[in-house]
C-alpha cells in the first residue's frame, strides 16, 4: 500500500528549540524583543498560503528569512492527502501519490525529498528508465498518462527520490499505509479513468 508519501521540503536553516525562540520573542533574553510570535505566525500563514517568496514574506512582515525558516522547522507542519480509487493498480496509486504531493506545492523550484516503498516509482527515475520511455513515447509501457503528468510536475522542482523498505517500522511509511487502507474502505471510491481507458483500449485492440 503506502499510496501517500511523506514529502519533505529541505529548509537549509538550523533547528532551534521552540522554547528558546519563544523566549526571544517574549524578550526574556533581555532588551527589546527581536521577533514577536504574532509576526512569526503571520509570516508562516503568508508563506504557506500565498505564492510570495520567503524573502517577500519576510520583507512584508519585518523579520529575517533565517528566523522564519527556524520557526517553520520547529512547527512540524504536516499535510496529509489521501483518496481511494476502484479499478486500478498498486503501481498507478504509488505514482499518483507522488504526483498529487508535488502538485500540492504552491511554489516552483522547491527542494523536495520523496520517500517511497515503490521500486517501480523510484527506479524509473533514479535509473533513467523514465527518460528512455519518454524518448520512445512510452511505446509498450503502462501508465503513460500518469508518467507524463509526473514528468511535467517533476521538472518544476529539484526532486530527490529515496526507496525505503515497506512495513519496516518507518513512521511516515506506516502512516501512509494507514491512510491508504482507510481510503480504500471509504465509499464511494473514485474512478481511475486512465486505467479504465487503458483497459478499454487493450480490449478493443
Amino acid at each position: 500500500m503506502g499510496a501517500i508519501y511523506h514529502l519533505e521540503r529541505e529548509l537549509k536553516a538550523e533547528r532551534a528549540s521552540v522554547g528558546r525562540m519563544a523566549a526571544k520573542a517574549r524578550g526574556r533574553s533581555g532588551g527589546r524583543p527581536r521577533t514577536s510570535l504574532e509576526k512569526l505566525e503571520r509570516a508562516r500563514i503568508l508563506y504557506e498560503n500565498s505564492k510570495e517568496t520567503a524573502q517577500q514574506v519576510c520583507d512584508e512582515v519585518g523579520i529575517g528569512k533565517r528566523t522564519l525558516f527556524k520557526y517553520l522547522a520547529n512547527q512540524g507542519h504536516c499535510k496529509e492527502l489521501t483518496e481511494g480509487f476502484r479499478l486500478t493498480t498498486n503501481n498507478r496509486m504509488e505514482l499518483l501519490a507522488v504526483i498529487v504531493g508535488l502538485e500540492a506545492l504552491k511554489r516552483d523550484k522547491q527542494q523536495v525529498v520523496i520517500y517511497s516503498d515503490s521500486r517501480y516509482v523510484v527506479n524509473a527515475v533514479t535509473k533513467g528508465w523514465l527518460v528512455a520511455w519518454l524518448k520512445k513515447d512510452f511505446k509498450g509501457k503502462k501508465n503513460a498518462d500518469l508518467w507524463k503528468c509526473f514528468w511535467r510536475v517533476y521538472q518544476r522542482h529539484r526532486v530527490t527520490l529515496h526507496w525505503i523498505k515497506g512495513h519496516s517500522d518507518h513512521p511516515e511509511n506506516e502512516r501512509c499505509d494507514q491512510l491508504a487502507v482507510r481510503s480504500a474502505e471509504q465509499k464511494p471510491l473514485s474512478v481511475d479513468q486512465g486505467y479504465v481507458n487503458s483497459v478499454k483500449a487493450s480490449t478493443n485492440g
